[in-house]
């Protein structure tokens, strides 16, 4: 017959199958055998034909590029209902990261363009899932297990409410060294004390509100492009005073926990918290008369009070780019606030919160104690440098210059960029184009 060809001990061909078939067709008692023939036919596929292994594939596991291109999916996906959003809705618009990567790249610095593009879709989709005021690519910070991708953000404090006021928690003090079960054992002992450290915790002062000082910008952080953004909490001075005796590597893992010595009151994400802090007020400038202070605010303000607010000067003429890159650094500026000592922006005298808690214990010390001891004198307010602070103020880093500039290319000074790079915190860069 024509639908035999060839035979195989291995292949089930149409002519086998179809007799096989037939004899099975002819051994059910089934008034309604030809309904059920393709059935039966199917079944006898199932169970008779042989499987073998090159039939079957292994089961992969998923690879990292599949894994990271289901991450990134979601982000090119448009949301049809906000382009019907009416015109009484503000839009709020994020800086070009194309455009100003573009120019950090002929400088030499910079992420790939992969990298800036997922970065633009995923700040996106962060703007349209939060309320907030304005929105900045603060930067990337690299772990040794993950890494950091940093948003700054303008939050609207009249929509959140203010958490991380005050006084931090009592399981982020640094205690102090636990005292000697046995001393009074020891003391009986003719011995030579044991060495005791000198440090001391620093003063647990009271944190700036959400809004003002250190905690005036919002901060929030990924590990991958895609993941969801988790926000930082709000910094204390405490942290930040701690943070400056240690030196620790970054895991990627915002719960870990710091191990240090003195001992950091938090964990790793307190210390980024911290850390971010601590660079954006040393490394965010700005060319001189970019920014200006507002002329309109409040008239009753003392003249002495801390400023902290400007806005940018209309009438701002571009410098060129050989004036940017001037060694002696007049022409850029400070517009973050200095952190003061004591970790804040403002001082605050240390004194009115103990002052405050001990009022009943220090009346009755007054009564026993009167006239032996004078009270000691009040701390003198600590003062750092205003806002828009040239940067020829900073101070030398071990004899080294605080900050190295250069120009792109020299070749075509016309289209180059001023390039100012911080040796106190290196990886943090600031670029301008001249007129």
């Amino acid at each position: 017959m024509s639908v035999r060809t060839c035979t195989s001990k291995h292949i089930l061909y149409r002519y086998d199958h179809l007799s096989e078939t037939i004899k099975h067709a002819l051994k059910v008692d089934e008034e309604n055998l030809l309904d059920e023939l393709e059935n039966l036919s199917r079944k006898l596929k199932r169970y008779i034909t042989p499987l073998y292994g090159k039939c079957l594939k292994d089961v992969s596991e998923p690879s990292n590029e599949l894994m990271l291109a289901k991450l990134h999916l979601p982000l090119f996906k448009t949301d049809p209902g906000r382009q019907d959003r009416t015109n009484s809705e503000p839009i709020l618009v994020f800086p070009d990261l194309q455009r100003t990567f573009n120019a950090f790249r002929q400088a030499g610095l910079g992420l790939p363009n992969e990298e800036v593009l997922s970065l633009t879709l995923t700040m996106r989709k962060f703007i349209s899932q939060i309320h907030i005021k304005g929105l900045r690519f603060w930067g990337k910070i690299c772990g040794t297990k993950k890494n950091y991708y940093v948003l700054e953000v303008d939050q609207d404090i009249s929509n959140e409410v203010k958490q991380n006021a005050g006084l931090v928690s009592n399981d982020q003090r640094i205690s102090p060294l636990p005292a000697d079960a046995h001393e009074e054992e020891l003391d009986a002992l003719d011995l030579d004390p044991p060495p005791r450290p000198d440090w001391k915790p620093p003063t647990n002062l009271m944190a700036e509100e959400s809004g003002k000082g250190l905690n005036k910008k919002a901060y929030y952080v990924c590990n991958q492009i895609g993941d969801k953004w988790e926000k930082l909490p709000d910094v204390t001075p405490l942290q930040i005073s701690v943070s400056r005796m240690i030196r620790c590597f970054f895991t990627g893992e915002l719960e870990a926990e710091m191990k240090s010595y003195p001992p950091f009151p938090g964990l790793e994400k307190n210390y980024l918290r911290a850390q971010i802090a601590r660079i954006s007020a040393t490394t965010t400038i700005s060319p001189n008369n970019y920014y200006q202070f507002d002329e309109d605010e409040e008239e009753s303000a003392e003249e002495d009070a801390f400023r902290e607010s400007f806005i940018q000067n209309p009438e701002y003429e571009p410098m060129s780019i050989f004036d940017l890159t001037d060694s002696s650094l007049a022409n850029w500026v400070h517009h973050t606030a200095y952190i003061l000592p004591q970790g804040r922006t403002i001082w605050l005298n240390p004194k009115s919160k103990s002052q405050g808690e001990n009022e009943g214990d220090a009346s009755d010390d007054e009564e026993e104690d009167e006239g032996e001891l004078e009270e000691p004198d009040e701390p003198e307010p600590e003062t750092g440098p205003p806002l828009l602070t040239p940067l020829s103020e900073d101070a030398q880093v071990e004899g080294i210059t605080p900050w190295t500039t250069r120009v792109t290319s020299r070749l075509v000074p016309h289209y180059a960029y001023a390039v100012l790079s911080s040796n106190l915190w290196p990886g943090a860069h600031a670029i301008a184009s001249g007129r």
